[in-house]
């Protein structure tokens, strides 16, 4: 008995497979808890500005996430969807780290999306956006930028790992 690949459901027109909705529908999911655990409960913490920023960022993230979880998308715009979200995502980490949650979507979308140095810059894009998260956000001290450094290496490092993994397991498109 065949059973369905988990990571890929459906096809697009050209045939190349999108994924299933629960693939799409988790970095929604990941962007409302940070929005929630952001300005829920460290409220107290944050400008007024700064909300104004989450809820507008976390808007147009929100808005862009409900679009691919309605329907399928193709590949080429998803492609460009990932490029053109990624300073939203940065901006939303260098204000509020907790959207590191969020960010993590980068790997997984990066391992369906893309091959090649696009593969590689968005694993280092992402990777970079992860490290700003797990330091703090904004901060320009000596040491928070060495230790930047060694957590972007730990994390391009990780997504390489966990891409090798995820290739060996998802059969081959083609």
């Amino acid at each position: 008995m065949n059973r369905p690949d988990p990571l890929r459901a459906g096809r697009e027109p050209g045939g190349r497979p999108h994924p299933p909705t629960a693939v799409r529908v988790f970095p929604l999911v990941l962007l409302a808890v940070g929005v929630g655990l952001t300005v829920g409960i460290q409220e107290a913490d944050l400008s007024p500005r700064d909300v104004l920023l989450i809820l507008g960022l976390g808007g147009a993230l929100a808005t862009y996430r409900v679009v691919l979880a309605a329907r399928p998308v193709s590949v080429p715009v998803r492609q460009v969807g990932f490029w053109i979200t990624l300073p939203l995502v940065a901006a939303l980490v260098f204000v509020a780290p907790m959207f590191a949650l969020y960010a993590l979507a980068g790997f997984v979308e990066a391992v369906l999306l893309f091959a090649g140095l696009a593969e590689w810059l968005a694993d280092a894009a992402t990777s970079a956006i992860c490290a700003l998260a797990v330091t703090g956000g904004a901060g320009t001290t000596p040491s928070s930028w060495a230790t930047r450094a060694a957590l972007f290496a730990l994390f391009l490092v990780t997504a390489r790992l966990v891409r090798r993994v995820l290739r060996s397991v998802v059969p081959s498109d083609s």
